[in-house]
């Protein structure tokens, strides 16, 4: 039966190879071959259905409140084709389902053009995937297309390539072979792989530990083997990623604005039904009234005016503004280097509670730095010497210690340090990478990050040459392509490598065999005593070979026989200064670092001293076999250790501050070692306070939060820490914090591998993600992030997912808001992303969470401003059904207002100056209302207003009269309330204005009314330029926040004023309008009318400001974080 191997890891190749029937030396036959392509299928991912633009536009109109909008256009329409309007003549009555309409269609254009942008995801991943393999097929070598390849074909890969699938290797080509597969598991470092099947005990190990395996779409970065494949296509890991993305994809959820404006939308539905139909029926006795001719005119007529109520109901332009809002967000947010692919995340991100985040490449540089290194200083005691720089940049200080308390700057490399110069040849010669300088001035790698991070050391050492010193150490400015690398060119001139002895997990050292030529400027003098008897002294090597090693420092010693001293001397090393380097050595290992000895062998070389590459010499059997190795790096000169480090990104400590202060926990989730993301985290600030150890069998016996967060910690002692990580029987690690967090719930943090979270029970992990103020999960696979985000999600938490590799992809589209780094994320985590970091800077995040924040609170403001203004328009028409008097308000004006008069400043608020304090309140939870109920009474209020100022300066026209020169026939408040009736009063005559007749008396309420119709319009206009003032903050009175506050908005009111003017002063507009102009008696009285919802605002700001004073108080006695106590790997040496 045809099938893939299970757990290849765990099985040697021999059993790989028979399982598909293959001979390592012969490969696959053309009858394997087709029988493996049609049972298993191509090399390829899946190909994603695209959804077709059909689709996309109507799923753009999937929306409650587009729905009440087409049926709002709808019934205009209808009404319009039956041509029973009162107020409108011709196309203007068409230019109401018109606007609607063009408004909707802009809204499903802008939708479709988002998402047909958006899901790119996959695509990205697939152009992960290499086009040619070199496969052995029949017995020949050759190179076919990627995607033809089957499970069972032998490959060959080598330095550069990309895997073309996942292999089980069979046997390296040469001495090591290093794998790249960051993007896949989080490692920062590169991956040694061996052919050696792994223990039975070891098959359910996370990837990182699956040794024997190369993945697909991972990179050969040393060393070259032949392996087989044993997957493919999407059964492969990076398909199994891709799956994963699928469905994160499939249960994505609506922005918590989006749920909140369809929650409105359902309340606005019912709330406008029931006016509707309210407003319909007590209007039921005045269908049968002589204006409208017959009852059903009437019931027609007032089902209009029910109509128009909706139309003034509906926030028409509430979703534009929204979406500008947004848009105008994004870019703001792009001039911090925060790129948003997705509108709505900007508003997410103000709500975000937890910060899951990448180790590598997120809160660290993704680049190796050196940071430490020590040199042997006298028979008893090191040199200690401490790095600056975050990155591949050759530019940064060096600090020598004289004392526990004291450092000195060290400049350069000087003719007496004979130490410093045989360590920096070393590790020049040691070192296959290569610093590059790219177009814009960054520094890079090509190589090894490990050995770049030496290679950058060299260069922040200089050399003895003054005249190189003074012209490229420190100077960014000088440093080009061809000077990138210019002091390690300098230690390695006039060197002949002869033959390099390649890296081997045995002996855990690799060494280069090298001879100094006569033009060699790097002659170094040693001296060499035993006993304090000088045994030789030489200053040049050109006639003899030199051994440079380096290695594990562990390894190193063992075959170190003498070490050097700063000036060149050379001793005897014992096991009690071995124990001394040792001790330093675990120093540098506590703090994370990983650490790298250098060596020489400079005699005793034997028959090596003389090789010089030829096929035949006395020494070759030792040459030709790699397990003899071990015996040429022996009776070695011990010169120092270097501690490399992949350090903290400048500033990111500060941002994780800022959010913590901002209510907002940061979690690390990383594939690298645990004592590396411990270190890095409590260097930051995630992980806090004093260390405790948790036993899981404990907190099984607790089943709710309140039982958990009752249990004892287990103090652990300095000397038992290292201890306690390493034990894997169920024991993690917490810290009880120092001083009191953000939220008194949060009240310890933890750190755990991704396995260990994963064989917990469902209510601990629960309790964990709930109560930790930070965590950290080290030897995570994709699966363990996509659980936690799914977990946090179950607690209600809104969770930004942050990462830049592959292994990223699905918790990142699965998280509430996915973030990508710009410069080191892989186009496939930047196509699973909302958000991309142009900068990659954990900073810009907090700056982006901040600028959502503030956006919401805009939001806020124009929704508030908005809602209030249609309540208004809604108190209007219902005041007027109501009382019976005639429409003041018709559906055109009031579109006309929703849309542009309001359109203007409700965008202008979205530019409102931040809250100063809203980096220091907590995140609003997820069930927060849009709308709260202090806020819709306000609403109501500042609503009731504008439906009696509009109202009643409609009345006022009639009854008492506004200007004179009007002439305009002054009727009671009972004839205005029965004006249907006009026909049937006795002796009513009206004076003939604004198209009224004196043989149709009732045409007075009628087309007649239109300067008491513009005289409500304009209270109406004026009124909500007033209340966008009011708009400009939910609390702070217009003294503390006067109008020059937001510029834009006095302009946008300005701006809707002149337009307002346009319609009333220019005739052919004025005529689609129905508005006439108004003189300056008239507007005497519409400001009169409007400036009390100024005054009315005031005072419910004042009690409002009242509450929240209470609640600001509580917020400024909440002790700051105190991350001082945090250690970092870069510290000052003791």
């Amino acid at each position: 039966m045809i099938s893939l191997p299970e757990d290849p890891h765990i099985r040697t190749y021999d059993e790989i190879l028979r399982h598909f029937n293959v001979d390592v030396d012969v490969g696959l036959s053309l009858g394997q071959i087709d029988q493996y392509t049609k049972y298993f299928g191509r090399n390829a991912l899946d190909e994603q259905e695209k959804i077709s633009i059909w689709n996309l536009i109507l799923a753009q109109f999937n929306d409650l409140l587009v729905k009440i909008l087409l049926g709002a256009a709808l019934m205009s329409f209808i009404f319009a084709t039956m041509g029973n309007n009162h107020m409108e003549e011709g196309i203007s009555s068409f230019i109401e389902p018109i606007v609607i309409l063009c408004i909707l269609i802009i809204n499903a254009f802008v939708g479709v053009w988002q998402e047909s942008n958006a899901e790119n995801a996959l695509e990205a991943l697939k152009r992960l995937q290499p086009e040619l393999a070199e496969v052995l097929r029949c017995g020949i070598w050759s190179e076919i297309p990627a995607e033809e390849l089957v499970p069972g074909d032998i490959v060959r890969v080598r330095v550069g390539d990309r895997i073309p699938a996942d292999l089980r290797i069979i046997k390296l080509l040469t001495t090591s072979l290093r794998v790249e597969q960051s993007q896949l598991t989080g490692e920062s470092s590169g991956v040694l792989k061996t052919a050696d099947s792994l223990d039975m005990s070891k098959r359910y190990i996370e990837i990182q530990a699956k040794n024997n395996m190369l993945y697909s779409s991972t990179t050969i970065v040393h060393g070259s083997c032949v392996a087989c494949v044993v997957s493919t296509g999407m059964k492969t890991e990076i398909g199994a990623i891709q799956s994963a993305v699928q469905k994160a994809a499939e249960n994505t959820e609506d922005t918590p604005l989006s749920k909140k404006v369809n929650e409105f939308g359902e309340m606005l539905s019912k709330v406008i039904a029931v006016i509707c139909i309210i407003v319909w029926v007590i209007n039921c006795r005045n269908f049968k009234d002589p204006a409208h001719g017959s009852v059903i005119n009437g019931a027609i007529y007032y089902f209009k005016i029910a109509v128009a109520l909706a139309v003034a109901a509906i926030p028409e332009g509430l979703p534009a503004v929204i979406t500008t809002c947004l848009a105008l967000g994004t870019r703001k947010m792009a001039q911090r280097n925060a790129i948003v692919r997705r509108l709505p995340s900007v508003e997410t991100l103000g709500c975000t509670t937890v910060i899951c985040s990448d180790k590598t490449g997120t809160l660290t540089t993704s680049e190796m730095c050196c940071v430490r290194f020590f040199i042997p200083k006298n028979s008893m005691e090191v040199s200690k010497y401490s790095v600056e720089g975050h990155s591949y940049s050759p530019i940064g200080n060096i600090y020598k210690f004289e004392s526990s308390n004291s450092s000195i700057r060290f400049k350069h490399i000087t003719a007496q340090d004979a130490s410093l110069q045989w360590l920096a040849k070393c590790l020049s010669l040691c070192n296959a990478s290569q610093l590059t300088v790219d177009n814009g001035c960054k520094f890079k790698i090509q190589g090894e990050p490990t050995e770049g991070a030496l290679r950058v050391l060299v260069e922040k050492l200089g050399c003895t040459d003054e005249k190189l010193n003074k012209r490229y150490l420190n100077e960014l400015g000088a440093r080009a392509s061809h000077t990138a690398n210019i002091f390690s060119n300098f230690w390695c001139e006039g060197v002949k490598l002869i033959t390099t002895l390649e890296f081997h997990r045995d002996r855990k050292s690799m060494s280069v065999l090298c001879r100094d030529t006569e033009d060699t400027t790097t002659h170094i003098p040693i001296k060499t005593y035993i006993s304090n008897n000088l045994i030789s002294s030489s200053k040049s090597f050109s006639k003899s070979n030199i051994l440079y090693v380096k290695g594990a420092p562990e390894s190193i010693l063992e075959r170190c026989t003498t070490f050097m001293m700063p000036d060149g001397t050379v001793e005897t090393i014992t096991e009690d200064y071995k124990n001394i380097i040792l001790e330093e050595v675990g120093n540098m290992a506590n703090d994370a670092l990983r650490t790298l000895a250098a060596a020489i062998r400079f005699d005793g070389l034997g028959p090596l001293s003389e090789y010089l590459g030829q096929a035949k010499f006395q020494g070759a059997e030792l040459l030709s076999d790699p397990s003899r190795f071990v015996e040429i790096e022996q009776q070695l000169c011990f010169l120092g250790v270097v501690g490399i480090f992949d350090p903290p990104r400048p500033g990111v400590k500060n941002a994780i501050l800022r959010c913590q202060k901002a209510g907002i926990r940061v979690f690390m989730i990383t594939g690298d070692n645990r004592n590396t993301a411990e270190a890095i985290a409590s260097s930051i600030g995630i992980l806090q306070g004093s260390k405790y150890s948790w036993n899981v069998s404990h907190l099984a016996e607790y089943d709710n939060q309140e039982k958990s967060s009752m249990l004892k910690p287990l103090m652990i002692e300095e000397s038992d820490e290292k201890k306690s990580r390493d034990v894997s029987n169920g024991r993690f690690n917490f810290m009880r914090l120092n001083s009191e967090p953000f939220n008194s719930q949060f009240t310890r943090c933890c750190s755990l591998t991704g396995r260990e979270f994963e064989e917990l029970p469902d209510n601990i992990k629960l309790s964990i993600l709930r109560e930790s103020f930070g965590v950290v999960f080290s030897r995570t696979e994709p699966k363990h992030k996509q659980v936690i985000v799914k977990l946090l999600s179950e607690l209600g938490e809104i969770t930004a997912m942050t990462g830049d590799g592959v292994n990223d992809a699905p918790a990142l589209k699965q998280a509430d808001i996915g973030i990508s780094m710009g410069i080191t994320g892989t186009d496939v985590a930047k196509e699973a992303s909302d958000m991309i970091l142009a900068d990659d800077n954990f900073e810009t995040i907090v700056a982006a969470i901040e600028q959502g924040r503030s956006i919401y609170m805009n939001m806020k403001a124009f929704i508030r401003y908005l809602i209030s203004s249609n309540i208004g328009e809604v108190a209007s028409i219902f005041l007027t059904a109501a009382l019976g008097i005639p429409e003041g308000l018709a559906p055109v004006q009031l579109l006309w207002v929703n849309l542009v008069t309001d359109g203007f400043p409700a965008t202008a608020l979205g530019f409102n100056p931040p809250d100063p304090r809203v980096m220091r309140r907590p995140p609003r939870r997820k069930d927060d209302s849009l709308i709260s109920a202090w806020v819709f009474i306000r609403f109501l209020i500042i609503g009731l207003y504008v439906g009696i100022a509009t109202v009643g300066i409609f009345i006022w026209w009639y009854v008492w009269g506004i200007d004179p020169t009007d002439g305009n026939t002054l009727v009671t408040f009972e004839q205005l309330r029965s004006w249907a009736k006009c026909n049937t009063w006795q002796n009513f005559i009206s004076n003939p204005v604004y198209g009224s007749t004196i043989s149709e008396p009732c045409s007075y309420f009628t087309t007649g009314k239109k300067k008491a119709s513009t005289l409500s319009l304009t209270v109406l206009v004026v009124i909500e330029m007033l209340n966008a003032l009011n708009a400009l903050s939910e609390d702070n009175s217009l003294l503390q926040v006067p109008p020059w506050a937001n510029p834009l908005l006095f302009i946008a009111i300005i701006l809707s004023i002149m337009v307002h003017l346009v319609i009333l002063y220019i005739p052919p507009i004025a005529a689609i309008f129905n508005v006439v102009p108004l003189s300056f008696t008239d507007w005497k009285a519409v400001i009169w009318c409007s400036i009390p919802v100024i005054i009315i605002d005031e005072i419910l700001k004042a009690i409002s400001r009242g509450y929240h004073r209470v609640i600001d108080f509580q917020m400024d006695n909440v002790n700051d974080l105190d991350v001082s106590k945090s250690h970092s790997p870069v510290k000052k040496i003791q």
